[in-house]
């Protein structure tokens, strides 16, 4: 950096004359020219006025000029020191780097104190290369300014230069304090980071300086993530996805964008000295950054595969900080006529314009358009053969990347590339090219001709290409580079091994095979290629010729223990594991610490079950490979076996720390979430191993099983079809006949297969009916002809067969789990009609005969299922476990279970009265027979749990902690079976607790069916007769013999809003104040109040009965369904209101005097939900007279019937005006003298309106908005509160345009997909996919996700995200095809649009708003079991049930 520093010129002889004074107006000499040479003319010359001249045309950038001026004092007054550092600043503007130094030594000589020009000889010196120098007059430069950050930042760049590092990182930390430096330290308001052990905290790493610099260090955010903490990153955001690869870091965020919370925080270029890092301890593992395999492949189809060297090219860069590292592309014309290379532009911006100057025969590929941010940059690396490039960030990126890449550097480089080599102690696979005189790139690029043409000539470079392009994973442009070293030598025994093994790579065996014996034929010891050719006949299961290869290499290798472990691996496939332990053992008696025979020996007894032996030996190979990915991946996979799941999770990241793109790791990783019910980590990490290798069928099957124990259906049953490519693959059918595509049949017949176990047939056939209804005739072949008589009942099916019988003519076909996905299923939209497994009436008569008449309860039990996996005993309970169910009373239990665990029948626990009539259960239509005559199944998750749900039996599923897919996460009930009731193990293995729950919920359950029963509890939701999904719902009838309704009057109550802002608390109002209501007769109160006040809700008013089941509460719909249970709800302004209104319940909603704008200002009704009548505060805070009005409208509801009408009640109008109002006239009357003072100031007018606003005068608010608006037109808060002053009068048109400047306050955060315009909805979209961003609070959700309706009329496939809460509430609005809760990831969508645009891209007006209710509507089951408890609290008396 360059800084003249000029002081005052003490000079005399000053002369009166202005600047410029006497210049003739037609000369065409430069002024400084004339200027000069007038003075010289007249014999003398006023030296301060040259001087300042020569300073301004500095500053103009007319250097030429200056160095006139200066150079004329310096000829005249050669003993002045300023004059002779001023013209050495000029020259070394120009370069003329020997002049300058010449000139700073002589002001020095005359000033030795002159700082600047001790700073500036030292940066002239270090431009010439002369370091030493340079460094020595830095040090000076400190001596005398200890506080010259300048000097002390070139002194760290020149120590980082010459390699030391320990002292550089230090000096290098003045950067912060430089005048004129590109580098400003942001004040971020936490701590900045000191190394010290995070130990849970979040540090926020921030970019600063360049794109280069960023990718370069980035690579110390594994390093900081190890110390146990989070790790987020704040960067420029064209590198946003590329960092997101970096293993450790958790999150990366836009940096004009909001930053995430943190503890603490570090800028990138001062991790270096946080780690104490030196050239010994660079951390140069590499990749550390990671291309997407998807984008890889995207570029990959845009290069041809001619077998030609791919070489990616740079050759200019910015301008600043250093000019010199760039080169014309004219420089590069040697390199680009090389035979057998393609030159592939990376040139991004300055510099792209020189390709269409290239001579003709200088061809350059560029398809950098296609390019949006470096991680498009670094799939194109991925597939180049070498990159070539001057000092850019495209030289780190490669270097990052772990591609051959050779830099270019100026005579003096960058302090990172350090002095005299040709390699970088940051980069393993970098070589670097220096120029060996200033501005030689000449020399340079003859250097880089040379080096390519010595690697395209030779065999073993064209070889190892070969081998690094098979390990990048490229094996069609590997099998090119290994045919063209064959091609240079065909008698290359290693290039035609090595071509073998490309063939093997692409599962091309027989070529392998051919391949390999061709290297033999030319060296027949070849080793190597023997032992691939024993692997490719294991691939093809010829493991009799894999033994004779195998064998063969232990003759001639003996030392080749390997061999003896692959003979051990076949042994072991064929399952004779004392000849598999023999090898091991042969390799341990020599090799008592190999590894790789340990961890053999850890898969033989894993493949025994013999856990315990295979841990240990596991832990012994880790114990001498720590790094061992497959061993620690192994391991794990024994601890998850064992149910050790956290040593599990614990196994598999430190898989991951050594190798963070171990599929199988990812994959084993994700399936250890989904044991532990983490679903969203699971399908986080798993989403990332699919992104390693989108083919990897392991991944996208766990994938799935977690999408879908979240209920991400529409997500999960794409990905439920890799089921079929998966190591232990579904049998997938094939036949001439197309699959079904789910389009109208009309006639034809389709054949439905049944897969996978009997459960998922009896689960999935519920699809038949829908596939009969698109008009076809329906076939179904089932696994077995056990299942033939059940699914011949099924509605819609027209024959069914049995696997191996004759098949029928057929049209198309479909695999029976296909259905979902071809039906678009959703959690929402799952076809829960019940029935639809029936028995047969003859059967069920024989059973019901072999059963008896007992009057006892009849309880059907299963305890076990099949035993042939070890992940499914985790479902397994013994029959002993049931005992405490024998403390039951009047209760006769039927066995149905059939298979393992049946013979535990005959030993049941002590009192349990279990009747085992299953031997003459023949098929699972007698099954189905016998449950018929039950009133209740009590099973584990078998076949026989569908089989009673698709009955509409009243069933309860015992479940494991984390259950199967199909039952979801954290939920009592199953939106497959509305019937059935799940007990979940709190903790895993606890059959116990479950055991006890169930004993408990059985005595309930005895009672209630009891018509003896004095308080029975309504436990079962009813049958599809009763309440269907998708329809508004009341509470069902009574059955006879279960629970009365509690009498008289159901009342919900919320009294309290959310208290985060001042405004929200003026809409609650004090419990205390609902008094009055207490003596309302006939009601029952129910608290709906959660969050803030629920804890008010422990002490009712007086004589208030309060009962509060909000602890049951999850999310909105339980509120919803609680609420349907209800006959009013009283409520102030919260989500609840809005709920309510949206189900079309009757609601009281209490207003403060100035009520949000979507109630307007005036009206006892509110045209967004007509059952909602409003009461509103007569003056600000008197809640007294609103509590009274709804006491006088209640009694008169409560007593309705008894003759007594009393008048309309009123809220009555004040007395005088409350506190609160003088203090609003008050500070009114402030900001008008506010106004009057300043009448140009946008703030005060927008502060006149608002306080207008709070006083319920929005009509004289609406021209100080105005002005404020006319003063600052583009004044976002004006705008708005100009719209809700606007929406409040109803004035919804103009309201509305001014509502939608709240896009500036969360554009930046939106994906970057199109926003949905009015001219859209005029169009016919065809399906497009819409997202839909729920804002703000649950009642703006709610109150206008009753838009959704009208976009998918109009032909839109919608998704909406919003608040988790609301998730499943929202996925009930009819139009809405999928709900993606906020934190989630977002699908890709061809549009998007804010919840709260809706109305103004409708042109929504209060004529045309759409009122339509009820458009929320909860479960039936949800609304079933919300009334079981609301009459289980009344026979309580209150309080938690």
């Amino acid at each position: 950096m360059i800084r003249p520093g000029i002081r005052p010129c003490a000079c005399s002889g000053r002369s009166g004359r202005g600047i410029g004074a006497g210049r003739s107006s037609g000369s065409r000499m430069p002024w400084s020219h004339w200027y000069v040479n007038e003075q010289t003319e007249q014999g003398h010359m006023d030296i301060e006025s040259c001087y300042q001249l020569g300073a301004l045309l500095k500053e103009r950038g007319d250097i030429p000029g200056a160095e006139r001026c200066f150079r004329r004092i310096v000829e005249q007054a050669p003993d002045l020191p300023d004059p002779q550092h001023s013209l050495g600043v000029v020259l070394q503007l120009q370069e003329r780097l020997v002049e300058a130094i010449g000139h700073y030594r002589a002001a020095i000589a005359l000033d030795p104190c002159f700082v600047k020009a001790h700073y500036n000889l030292a940066t002239a010196l270090w431009r010439s290369g002369l370091y030493q120098e340079a460094m020595a007059c830095a040090r000076k430069t400190i001596d005398l300014d200890p506080a010259h950050a300048e000097a002390y930042g070139l002194l760290g760049q020149l120590a980082l230069l010459t390699g030391d590092l320990g002292h550089g990182w230090d000096e290098y930390e003045w950067r912060w304090e430089t005048r004129e430096g590109s580098t400003k330290k942001q004040d971020l308001g936490r701590p900045q980071w000191d190394g010290s052990p995070l130990a849970g905290r979040t540090l926020l790493i921030h970019m600063e300086q360049g794109r280069g610099d960023m990718i370069q260090f980035i690579r110390y955010a594994p390093l900081a993530a190890a110390t146990g903490g989070r790790v987020v990153v704040c960067a420029l955001r064209e590198l946003v996805a590329l960092l997101a690869t970096v293993e450790g870091i958790g999150q990366v965020v836009d940096r004009q964008g909001p930053l995430p919370e943190f503890d603490v925080h570090i800028p990138v270029l001062s991790l270096p000295r946080v780690f104490g890092t030196t050239l010994e301890t660079v951390p140069n593992r590499i990749p550390y950054l990671r291309p997407d395999p998807a984008k890889v492949g995207a570029w990959r189809q845009l290069m041809p595969a001619n077998g030609r060297v791919r070489v990616g090219l740079v050759w200019a860069g910015q301008e600043k900080p250093d000019p010199f590292r760039s080169m014309p592309l004219s420089a590069c014309v040697p390199l680009l006529s090389l035979p057998h290379v393609d030159i592939y532009s990376l040139q991004m911006g300055r510099g792209v314009e020189e390709i269409a100057s290239l001579p003709a025969g200088c061809a350059i590929i560029d398809h950098t358009a296609r390019i949006s941010d470096f991680a498009d940059t670094a799939a194109l690396i991925a597939n180049l053969d070498l990159v070539i490039t001057i000092d850019t960030a495209v030289a780190h990126l490669a270097g990052a990347l772990g591609k051959q890449a050779w830099t270019l550097l100026p005579f003096v480089p960058d302090w990172r590339w350090l002095l005299a080599r040709d390699d970088s102690p940051w980069y393993p696979t970098m070589r670097l090219f220096r120029q060996r005189s200033p501005g030689d790139w000449h020399g340079v690029v003859e250097r880089v001709r040379e080096a390519l043409g010595q690697r395209l000539g030779s065999p073993a470079i064209h070889n190892q290409r070969g081998i690094e392009l098979l390990q990048a994973g490229q094996p069609g442009e590997a099998e090119q580079a290994f045919s063209a070293a064959i091609a240079l030598a065909p008698d290359y025994a290693e290039a035609h091994s090595n071509l073998g093994a490309t063939f093997d790579n692409q599962k091309r065996y027989r070529e392998a095979l051919a391949s390999y014996r061709t290297a033999l034929s030319l060296r027949p010891d070849f080793v190597q290629a023997l032992f691939n050719m024993g692997n490719v006949h294991r691939e093809l299961g010829e493991l009799a010729e894999a033994r004779r290869c195998y064998e063969q290499v232990r003759e001639l290798s003996p030392g080749l223990l390997q061999a003896d472990l692959c003979l051990a691996q076949i042994w072991k496939e064929e399952r004779d594991f004392a000849r598999a332990r023999g090898c091991v053992e042969r390799v341990l008696a020599l090799r008592p610490d190999d590894a790789s025979a340990l961890h053999s020996l850890g898969e033989i007894c894993q493949a025994e079950e013999r856990f315990p032996e295979a841990i240990e030996a596991y832990q012994r190979a880790l114990a001498i490979e720590p790094g061992n990915v497959k061993s620690q991946n192994m391991l794990g996979m024994v601890f998850h076996l064992i149910g050790s799941l956290e040593a599990a999770e614990e196994c598999y990241r430190k898989a991951l720390a050594a190798k963070p793109d171990a599929l199988t790791v990812l994959n084993n990783l994700g399936a250890v979430y989904q044991s532990q019910g983490r679903s969203s980590e699971s399908v986080a990490v798993l989403r990332q191993a699919v992104a390693v290798d989108p083919s990897y069928a392991e991944a996208h099957w766990n994938l799935a099983l977690s999408l879908l124990a979240s209920g991400e259906y529409r997500d999960g049953w794409l990905e439920y079809e890799w089921r079929f490519k998966k190591s232990n693959p579904v049998p997938e059918r094939h036949f001439d006949q197309p699959r079904w595509d789910g389009s109208p049949l009309d006639g034809r017949t389709i054949l439905l297969h049944c897969e996978q176990g009997f459960g998922d047939t009896l689960q999935f056939i519920r699809y038949a009916p829908l596939v009969a209804q698109r008009g076809g005739r329906v076939v179904v072949e089932c696994q077995t002809p056990a299942l033939k008589r059940l699914i011949a009942g099924v509605a819609g099916v027209s024959e069914v067969i049995a696997a191996g019988e004759a098949l029928p003519r057929m049209d198309c076909h479909a695999h029976l789990l296909s259905l979902p996905l071809i039906f678009q299923t959703t959690v929402a939209t799952i076809p829960a009609d019940v029935p639809y497994l029936r028995a047969d009436p003859a059967d069920r008569a024989i059973w019901r005969g072999r059963m008896g008449s007992a009057k006892s309860l009849k309880v059907g039990l299963v305890w076990s299922g099949r035993q042939n996996l070890v992940l499914n005993r985790k479902r397994t309970c013994n029959l002993g476990t049931f005992a405490p169910l024998a403390a039951v009373p009047n209760v006769i239990f039927y066995s149905l279970q059939v298979g393992d665990g049946a013979e535990q029948a005959a030993e049941a626990p002590a009192g349990l009265h279990l009747v085992d009539l299953t031997a003459h259960i023949r098929d699972f239509a007698d099954t189905a027979a016998l449950i018929a005559n039950l009133d209740l199944v009590i099973t584990i998750d078998t076949s026989v749990a569908h089989l009673a749900g698709a009955m509409a039996k009243p069933t309860w599923v015992l479940l494991p902690h984390v259950a199967d897919w199909r039952w979801l996460a954290n939920r009592e009930d199953s939106p497959w079976y509305p019937g059935t009731r799940l007990f979940r193990q709190s903790v895993p293995g606890d059959w116990q607790g479950v055991v006890r729950s169930v004993a408990s919920a059985l005595e309930q359950y005895r009672r209630a069916a009891s018509p003896a029963a004095s308080g029975p509890v309504f436990l079962n939701a009813p049958s599809p007769g009763e309440a269907n999904a998708g329809v508004p719902v009341t509470c069902p009838k009574t059955p006879p013999g279960l629970a009365k309704r509690p009498r008289g009057l159901k009342v919900g109550l919320v009294w309290s809003g959310r208290q985060n802002k001042v405004l929200n608390r003026k809409r609650s109002c004090p419990l205390a104040a609902f008094t009055p209501l207490a003596d309302v007769p006939n009601v029952t109160f129910y608290s709906l109040q959660v969050g803030s006040g629920v804890d008010r809700a422990a002490e009712p008013p007086p004589g208030m009965a309060l009962l509060d089941l909000t602890g049951h509460i999850h999310d909105f719909e339980d509120t919803a369904a609680f609420v349907a249970n209800l006959d009013l709800i009283i409520t102030i302004d919260t989500a609840v209101a809005h709920l309510a209104g949206a189900m079309g319940k009757p609601a009281w909603v209490l207003l403060p005097y100035a009520a949000d704008w979507r109630w307007l200002t005036t009206g006892e009704d509110s045209p967004w939900y007509p059952g909602v009548r409003l009461f509103r505060q007569p003056d600000l805070g008197a809640w007294d007279a609103v509590i009274q009005a709804v006491a006088e409208a209640l009694n008169e509801r409560a007593s309705s019937g008894r003759g007594e009408y009393p008048p309309q009640p009123r809220c009555p109008g004040p007395t005088r005006f409350s506190e609160e109002r003088a203090w609003l006239e008050r500070s009114l009357d402030g900001y008008l003298r506010e106004r009057t003072l300043n009448p140009s100031d946008p703030v005060a007018h927008l502060n006149v309106g608002a306080a207008l606003g709070l006083l319920g005068r929005h009509r004289e608010a609406i021209p100080h908005y105005r002005r404020a608006l006319e003063l600052s037109p583009e004044h976002v808060q004006a705008h708005l509160n100009l719209a809700f002053s606007l929406l409040a009068l109803g004035e919804f048109a103009e309201g509305w345009r001014h509502h939608e400047w709240r896009h500036g306050m969360v554009d930046s955060q939106l994906p970057p997909w199109p926003l949905l315009q009015q001219s859209d909805l005029e169009r016919h979209p065809g399906g497009q996919r819409l997202l839909v961003h729920s804002e703000q609070g649950y009642g703006d959700t709610i109150q206008f996700i009753r838009f959704i309706p009208h976009l998918a009329d109009l032909g839109y496939c919608v998704t909406v995200t919003c608040q988790p809460e609301l998730a499943t509430l929202v996925g009930s609005v009819r139009g809405v095809s999928r709900v993606v809760p906020h934190g989630e990831s977002l699908p890709v969508c061809d549009l998007q649009v804010l919840l709260l645009s809706l109305p103004y891209l409708f042109g929504t007006t209060l004529e045309t708003l759409p009122d339509e209710v009820p458009y929320l509507v909860p479960r039936p089951h949800q609304v079933v079991l919300w009334h079981s408890r609301l009459c289980g609290s009344s026979e309580a008396g209150g309080g938690q049930p």
